[in-house]
């Protein structure tokens, strides 16, 4: 709902920025001229202070310079009388030459009446006394010593009263500079009091200005930020009073307009948020099923793997269980062979394909969000269940580092798809090489768990974008974007963080970092899982297959077949333990002497050194695959090309499609019957 938008409108009657330009332009020019006028003033009081200062100071040396030279005349007139020299006679021109100059530059200075009829008394007496001297002089070399005493007498008394005109004339002149001073003294006065009326005028000014500025400026902002303090509180209905100056009355009307607006804009806004948690809500709900979405693209990737992976203890559980019925309708099975020799590999790989089972669907259910302490040993033995088969068929290891017992907060199925994400990132960059290896570890610091996945692989080919959604350097069809995301957002739920980046010495790693967490009571702690109970329950066949070999001798299943001694040689070649027992037994039916290897390079090196029959070969093993063997075979032994079998569960390879269509009656599939292996098995023998 829009409301309509009022346009607060009132006389403007003046410019409030012309106003205070006005203002301040004629009390800025009245400061101005005032504050000139008394520099002015000032700066001539103290220029004619200094002048007279500098005058009386040069009056004073000019008497002293008078008196000085009067009283070296007279030193040099008495010091003549009682011994005439010559040098005497000129050191009394020379002071008499200064004293006239001294006086005679007091004609040139501004003097009073008195004053000049009183420096004409000084140059007088002067005179007299250098007349008294020169007469006094004259008379000492005329020889009249008597009449030079008198001359002298006479110079001493005009030599007093010049000195008495000379003072009475400094006195008259000291007496003006006073006088000058005093006036001086007077003016800065004044100057001070029209300085100081000066500054309350301005006082009055700041203050008439300030108290202009309060009314017409201050309180109008204080209402507008007032109300713009509401506003923004909630209180739309906010307005403020629009003033009479022209800039301000503008600012209260936009102000009141845009208050206006944002009322009209809020009920829009309420609509809109509420659309925008529909729509949340939805996109929580897709979100959702992007992350259904990329476990199952996750499993899809699987899927070829693991059916071939449980076909392998399948076969073990077929071919075993089938063996024993046979051995017991031939009644050649001692009663301590059954659980040792057949019952416990069936468990065992039956338990196997189980947890094999159990992993895949542990993984693909939904997961609860609620986060707990989770065992990380557990999470990784789920995830290397899972992956381990893939990484031996491609020819790459995945290696995890044994640790201590580590307890994490997090949640089980996320923690798993964290760990799976990185486990196939890091499969899909090394597979295309064939060869490389991916190790985790995992160690406590603090109260953090910090687990590192790294591989030799290529590295990240841009490590700051891997956590970004549907970024992905794979080609288009694979993969879709959101592995490595969907790993961050989880992390961030588990209050963890991850890292990525490239190797210094080569490859990609990524690097965990879990809250610690105390493991749950031990009542709380699951019984060991079926993966282990198979890894057991393998062992203990083992153990009681070589038990009952060493008792019984395996004359006695080759014995039950063919009823002598053996010159049928078979080869074979196979990665799993149980399922090269199981063939080796199925085979002493034959009376065959079996020769077993674990991969193709084992194969080539006991054909190369041992003549067999047949061949019967695994394809995809970590020691050398089966088509590697077959090639070599070609190239080195043509002559054992029809007695080549190939037992598998993997068809999703295209070049064992290839050759199982070419030649068909050399694949033997897992998980097999004991009659359809045997009789393929006696098909290529003949």
């Amino acid at each position: 709902m829009k409301r309509r938008v009022r346009r607060a409108t009132a006389p403007l009657r003046g410019s409030l920025g012309r106003t205070l330009l006005l203002l301040g332009a004629a009390q800025t020019a009245a400061i101005l001229v005032t504050a000139a006028a008394l520099f002015w003033v000032n700066d001539r009081m103290r220029e004619t202070l200094g002048d007279a200062t500098q005058a009386f100071v040069e009056e004073q040396w000019m008497a002293d310079r008078i008196i000085n030279g009067v009283t070296r005349q007279l030193l040099a007139a008495s010091a003549y009388q009682h011994r005439p020299a010559e040098a005497l006679k000129r050191e009394f021109r020379v002071a008499g030459d200064e004293t006239y100059e001294q006086l005679r530059s007091y004609l040139f200075r501004d003097l009073s009446s008195g004053q000049r009829l009183q420096l004409e008394e000084v140059k007088e007496r002067h005179q007299r006394l250098e007349v008294a001297a020169a007469r006094s002089i004259e008379l000492l070399e005329l020889g009249d010593a008597a009449a030079a005493r008198e001359a002298g007498e006479s110079m001493a008394s005009h030599a007093l009263a010049l000195g008495a005109a000379t003072q009475t004339f400094i006195a008259m002149r000291r007496s003006d500079l006073e006088e000058l001073r005093a006036k001086q003294r007077d003016a800065f006065r004044l100057l001070y009091l029209a300085a100081a009326v000066f500054g309350l005028l301005v006082l009055a000014t700041a203050f008439a200005m300030s108290h202009f500025l309060y009314h017409r400026l201050a309180t109008p902002l204080a209402d507008l930020a007032g109300a713009a303090s509401r506003i923004g509180s909630g209180d739309l209905d906010a307005r403020v009073r629009v003033p009479r100056d022209d800039e301000l009355a503008a600012v209260a009307v936009s102000f009141n307009q845009m208050a206006d607006g944002l009322a009209a804009t809020r009920a829009d806004l309420q609509n809109r948020n509420e659309e925008l948690a529909r729509a949340l809500d939805r996109l929580r709900d897709t979100q959702a099923e992007l992350v259904q979405t990329e476990k199952l693209s996750a499993m899809g990737r699987m899927v070829a793997g693991l059916a071939h992976e449980l076909n392998n203890p399948l076969a073990s559980v077929l071919g075993y269980a089938e063996l024993l019925h046979a051995r017991l309708e031939d009644g050649d099975l001692p009663p301590a062979e059954i659980g040792a020799g057949y019952v416990a590999p069936i468990v065992g790989e039956a338990g196997r394909a189980r947890e094999l089972v159990q992993n895949l669907l542990r993984f693909a259910r939904k997961p609860d969000v609620q986060l707990g302490p989770v065992s990380l040993d557990d999470s990784l033995r789920v995830v290397t269940g899972l992956r381990s088969y893939a990484f031996e068929q491609a020819g790459l290891r995945l290696e995890v580092e044994p640790t201590p017992p580590l307890w994490v907060r997090a949640e089980s199925q996320r923690l798993q798809q964290v760990l799976l994400n990185i486990v196939n990132n890091a499969f899909d960059a090394l597979r295309p090489r064939g060869r490389g290896h991916v190790a985790i570890r995992a160690h406590r610091s603090g109260g953090r768990v910090v687990v590192v996945v790294q591989d030799d692989g290529p590295g990240f080919a841009d490590a700051d974008r891997v956590f970004e959604p549907f970024y992905t350097t794979k080609p288009v069809g694979e993969g879709t974007g959101l592995g490595l995301a969907l790993v961050h957002r989880f992390m961030e739920e588990f209050g963890g963080h991850i890292y990525a980046e490239n190797a210094p010495g080569g490859g990609a790693r990524c690097t965990l970092s879990f809250h610690a967490a105390a493991a749950p009571p031990a009542d709380a702690i699951p019984e060991p899982t079926e993966a282990a109970k198979a890894v057991a329950a393998v062992a203990a066949t083992e153990a009681a297959e070589a038990t009952a070999a060493a008792e019984t001798g395996e004359a006695a299943e080759a014995g039950a077949g063919r009823g002598g001694g053996s010159s049928l040689r078979v080869l074979v070649v196979e990665d799993e333990a149980p399922l090269r027992t199981l063939q080796k037994r199925l085979l002493g039916r034959l009376g065959a002497e079996v020769l077993l290897a674990e991969g193709g390079e084992e194969a080539c090196a006991l054909l190369e050194s041992s003549p067999v029959d047949l061949v019967i070969s695994d394809v995809k093993m970590p020691g050398g695959s089966g088509l590697m063997l077959y090639r070599w075979v070609e190239a080195r032994r043509p002559d054992l090309l029809d007695r080549f079998l190939f037992v598998t569960g993997d068809v999703g390879d295209p070049e064992i499609a290839t050759l199982a269509l070419l030649h068909p009656d050399r694949f033997i599939r897992k998980p097999f019957q004991m009659t359809e292996y045997l009789e393929r098995v006696s098909a290529v023998l003949a």
